[in-house]
């Protein structure tokens, strides 16, 4: 409805032309991986980053989980066997058969640590190969957003070639995915990539760095001014997402059936002879592989029934005979939880990425997510000593890798706030880089206000208000160092200042910014002195 007017004439409104600053999000972290799903609603998931606020919301749009991880078992002879059986103490590995789709337990992890808003872009499904080229593409097509923060791709660890032995040839692919990264985050300038180690779940006694050595070798950006766009945790975890009711005999392969017979034969050699022939009997229902002798003779099959029903009927007894062993084999119990370790065995970036969010949120993203305990985790797969870390901090390269750390009565810490430019005094902390950030481009939305406006006193005077009110309140929250706004930061844009009358007459204004950032208290140094009692 229109104003009504009583009497005729001119009228004044006088309208606020202060232009605030919106601070823009700081943790809104992008996934790049496979999903089940690659449609939603008719729609084509791949390569277009879709939002998704909870693990429930991460369901209905791109499918729940993987389909059942399967696992070979094998005997070995090498540092890296997994357990050792029998009366001799033989050594056997498991060993996943192919890469681990890894985006949805990736997912939990970082929704379990305090995630809240991300985006996620399908490459593809479980059917497909993961492959570096296809991670490449999507995240060359993250150059036109611009809400996302951080950058994580889960499955870059599975990005190897088993036919290689060094590690920089059998990650060649892994090491140049996260080259890429480091690259595009640099070169955007407003936001992160969070890495993961390419094996950093175990190292051979012989090299025990092997793996960290590795990676700083081989990832290399285009630009070492881009390392500090980047961070990198150590080393994975040990976690609780899956339960051990959730493994069973369909999480082996063929051939580790033969080898599982094996040992639960061995296994039988225990059990008190009234019972060994039930026991071998469960085996071989278990295993498919013939009964040992002594066992009680298999049902027989009835030709009356179909197909299909001696089928469920042979299901049915294998799932019984998983039932009963799994109770009273030690053998098979020692499989089924090294499996359950293997699948819970995961890289730290989709937790770092929970934890950047738990953290900008109650203390602010000047804040160092360090000192901080990861949720859902039993320990980390390797422990690091006072003396490893030293190394991880301070290398000659300047690749700074964090570690998780265990400390007794505190549980698992994040125990490093580093960029990967380890050696700039300016960058080397992750929440300098993250604040700088956050700041730049809170002002660069803001600014755009003022393209096409007059290049004149008025507007100079109006952007240095908006800043200087945006930087005072920061400064006030905790944001930034010193006693007063004016040791803080400072703010200059003027004719003379920050620009000369052919700037003017070019159309170019130019804003100078420069603020006080808050470095963490990484080392605290404590002197006491003993002071000789007064009479």
């Amino acid at each position: 409805m229109p104003n009504q007017r009583k009497t005729p004439g001119v009228y004044v409104q006088e309208l606020d032309s202060f232009v605030g600053i919106g601070p823009v999000a700081t943790s809104i972290p992008v996934f790049i991986g496979y999903t089940l799903n690659t449609s939603y609603n008719g729609e084509d998931l791949r390569n277009k980053p879709h939002r998704v606020t909870s693990l429930s919301d991460y369901y209905t749009i791109f499918g729940n989980e993987p389909p059942v991880t399967q696992f070979d078992l094998e005997k070995t002879t090498t540092d890296a066997a997994d357990f050792t059986f029998g009366d001799v103490g033989e050594s056997y590995l498991v060993k996943a058969n192919g890469p681990q789709y890894r985006m949805h337990s990736a997912l939990q992890f970082f929704y379990n640590n305090g995630g809240e808003e991300c985006y996620v872009v399908c490459v593809g499904d479980y059917k497909d190969r993961i492959k570096a080229a296809d991670l490449k593409t999507a995240v060359d097509l993250l150059e036109k957003e611009t809400v996302p923060t951080l950058l994580i791709i889960p499955e870059a660890v599975e990005l190897y070639d088993d036919s290689q032995s060094a590690l920089k040839d059998r990650y060649k692919d892994a090491y140049s995915l996260q080259s890429h990264m480091i690259n595009h985050c640099g070169s955007m300038g407003n936001r992160m990539a969070i890495l993961d180690i390419p094996r950093g779940y175990w190292e051979p006694e012989k090299n025990p760095s092997e793996s960290i050595d590795a990676f700083r070798d081989n990832v290399i950006p285009s630009q070492s001014a881009y390392y500090s766009f980047a961070a990198a945790y150590y080393p994975w975890l040990h976690t609780i997402l899956y339960l051990e009711a959730a493994f069973s005999y369909e999480n082996l392969s063929g051939n580790a059936m033969i080898t599982l017979d094996t040992l639960l034969k061995m296994d039988a050699s225990q059990v008190p002879e009234q019972s060994k022939g039930a026991f071998l009997l469960m085996i071989s229902q278990l295993t498919g592989q013939a009964a040992a002798e002594g066992a009680d003779a298999p049902p027989t099959e009835d030709p009356k029934l179909s197909k299909e029903e001696q089928l469920k009927i042979k299901a049915d007894r294998q799932k019984n005979a998983h039932n009963n062993l799994q109770s009273i084999s030690r053998a098979y119990k020692l499989v089924l939880r090294t499996i359950q370790k293997k699948v819970n065995t995961m890289p730290p970036s989709a937790a770092m990425a929970g934890i950047y969010t738990s953290v900008d949120n109650s203390r602010g993203v000047w804040n160092a997510p360090a000192n901080v305990s990861i949720s859902s985790v039993k320990a980390p797969t390797i422990n690091v000593t006072t003396e490893m870390q030293g190394e991880l901090n301070v290398p000659l390269s300047g690749k700074a890798i964090n570690a998780i750390r265990t400390f007794p009565g505190q549980g698992v810490l994040v125990w490093g706030a580093l960029t990967l430019d380890g050696n700039s005094l300016d960058w080397r902390y992750i929440n300098v880089r993250r604040t700088a950030i956050y700041l730049e481009q809170s002002i660069l939305s803001a600014i755009k206000a003022f393209v096409f406006a007059p290049n004149d006193a008025n507007t100079w005077r109006e952007i240095n208000r908006m800043i200087s009110n945006f930087l005072t309140d920061f400064w006030k929250q905790g944001g930034l160092v010193g006693s007063s706004p004016a040791d803080a930061y400072s703010v200059a844009v003027g004719l003379g200042s920050t620009m000369t009358a052919e700037d003017i007459l070019n159309g170019t204004l130019r804003v100078s910014v420069k603020v006080a950032l808050s470095h963490p208290a990484e080392f605290i140094e404590l002197s006491f002195e003993q002071e000789m009692g007064k009479v």
